[in-house]
C-alpha cells in the first residue's frame, strides 16, 4: 500500500495513514498510572479542542498503565502469569469507563477536521465500535 496513489487507494476502498514523528496532542499523562478509569477519563477532560486544533492529531490513549506502580510491579514479576497480568486485569476495568465516555464526549471534545486516534492495550470489537461511532459522527459534520 505505500506504493499506491491516494486516488488508487480510494478506488479500492483503502486507507493508509502513517504518523511519523508528527505533533501530537496527547491524554497520555499521569493519570494513566492507574487501575481504574477515573484518572484516565480525567485526563480526556482536560483535552480541548482549542488545544489540538495546534497538532497534526489528538490520540486518545484509554489503556492503564499500571506496571508504573510499584506493588503492582513487584506482583507481576513475582506471581502472574497470562491470566492474572495487570494488561489483563486492567483493560475491562478501564474500558467500562473510558470507552463510554469517549462515545458521548469524543464528538464534542475533538477538532473539529483533525485526526483522532484512540489507544487501547490492545484493539478489540468494544474499541471499534467507539472508534467507529465517533467517525461517522465526524463525517456527519
Amino acid at each position: 500500500m505505500n506504493t499506491l496513489t491516494t486516488d488508487a487507494l480510494r478506488a479500492h476502498g483503502k486507507r493508509l495513514i502513517i504518523l511519523d514523528n508528527a505533533n501530537q496532542y496527547s491524554s497520555y499523562g499521569d493519570g494513566n498510572s492507574t487501575l481504574v478509569p477515573g484518572p484516565i477519563v480525567a485526563e480526556f477532560e482536560r483535552m480541548t479542542a482549542p488545544q489540538a486544533q495546534a497538532h497534526a492529531f489528538t490520540l486518545w490513549q484509554s489503556q492503564a498503565t499500571a506496571t508504573n506502580i510499584r506493588d503492582v510491579v513487584i506482583q507481576s514479576v513475582l506471581f502472574a502469569n497470562t491470566a492474572t497480568s495487570c494488561l489483563m486485569a486492567t483493560k475491562p476495568i478501564c474500558d467500562v469507563g473510558t470507552l463510554p465516555w469517549l462515545q458521548a464526549n469524543l464528538p464534542r471534545a475533538a477538532a473539529k477536521g483533525r485526526l483522532n486516534v484512540i489507544m487501547n492495550d490492545f484493539f478489540d470489537g468494544a474499541t471499534a465500535d467507539v472508534a467507529i461511532a465517533a467517525s461517522r459522527k465526524a463525517l456527519e459534520g
